[in-house]
């Protein structure tokens, strides 16, 4: 995947997130777009393997991709402002 292609869509997330705004809080909005995604993941877990032996481990690698992003984006964050 291309990294511009990535950030379009993760921008398109982002601009969702500013229209709901206006109604609800951000540390709601947050916590709903991290349950969202872990329903989004669990259902291509289960497409493309779902196997309850891999549980721990598809748990495992989804937490350190988030923290993974979570710190670059903080840093990138805290670099421009």
């Amino acid at each position: 995947m291309q990294d511009s292609e990535f950030h379009e869509v993760a921008d398109e997330f982002i601009s969702l997130a500013a229209e709901l705004s206006d109604k609800w809080s951000m540390p709601f909005l947050g916590t709903a777009f991290v349950y969202a995604a872990a329903q989004y993941n669990t259902r291509s877990f289960y497409k493309s393997d779902g196997s309850k032996s891999c549980h721990t481990s598809a748990v495992e690698y989804y937490c350190e991709q988030y923290r993974r992003m979570l710190l670059d984006c903080m840093n990138d964050y805290s670099k421009s402002h």
